[in-house]
Formats: C-alpha cells, structure tokens, sequence
C-alpha cells in the first residue's frame, strides 16, 4: 500500500490521467447516450455499490448495458453461474444484456464512466478492482 508522497503522486497522475480521458473521450461518452437511449428504456448509467479502500463503500459509474430489472433476475440465473469460485457472478451470455450493451462490454466502453470515480479519488487506474457489496460480503 502507498503511504505519503507516494501515495499522493500517485493520486495527482490519477486525477490528470482521469480528466485528460473524460476530455479527449468526451465525445465518444456523449455519442453512447442515444443508442442506449434508443434500444432500451431506463438510464444511461448504471451506478453499483463497490468497496474500495479501507473498506470504504462508493457508487462505481458506468454505460448501463443491461435491461433495468436485471439485479431482480439474477436470483432465476444463480444456477447458470460459472465462475470457478462460485463467489463472482458471471455468465458467458447473460440473457440480461442489452444488444448495445453486448457491444459496450465487448469493447470496454461501458467502464469509460469509471473516469469519473477516478477524477473524485474513489478509484485509481491501476489497482485492483473494487468489489461489489454482495461479492465481499461472500468472502
């Protein structure tokens, strides 16, 4: 773990990396709205409780890419799971998904609003990836 000027050199590259991505990208962020908007009713974003450091709990951003009721589904797929650990909830092709959001994941976009966390000190770009509440909790 970093401590002191380390650790604040690090969040200084952290916040101008952030704020140069959200700039040169901006356009390419404001581009997503219309075909999630267009393809599927409900928001534009997606914010999910993780935990990052020091166990501290924060709103992680990102391109919603699937239907708005999916978390109420996830209980009817927790069969099909196929993460090795059984702790992480993965499905290989979530029927959960959005046709727009297929394409957002598969191409790393959906995680372009993580910026955002990054820019306000809740992430950093390298580092490990926060958890969601219900995964730490299985732990």
């Amino acid at each position: 773990m970093l401590l002191g000027l380390d650790y604040r050199t690090k969040r200084v590259i952290d916040g101008v990396a952030a704020a140069a991505g959200l700039l040169v990208l901006a356009p390419l962020l404001m581009g997503v709205r219309s075909p999630l908007k267009v393809t599927s009713p409900g928001p534009v974003f997606y914010r999910q409780e993780r935990v990052g450091l020091h166990g501290k709990i924060f709103q992680m951003w990102k391109f919603r890419t699937m239907v708005t009721n999916a978390a109420l589904l996830q209980g009817d797929l927790e069969a099909h799971n196929e993460s090795q650990d059984g702790i992480l909830f993965k499905i290989k092709d979530d029927p959960r998904r959005t046709q727009v959001g297929s394409f957002l994941r598969r191409t790393s976009i959906d995680e372009l609003p993580q910026l955002i966390n990054v820019l306000v000190g809740q992430m950093s770009l390298v580092g490990p990836r926060p958890l969601p509440i219900r995964d730490v909790h299985a732990f």
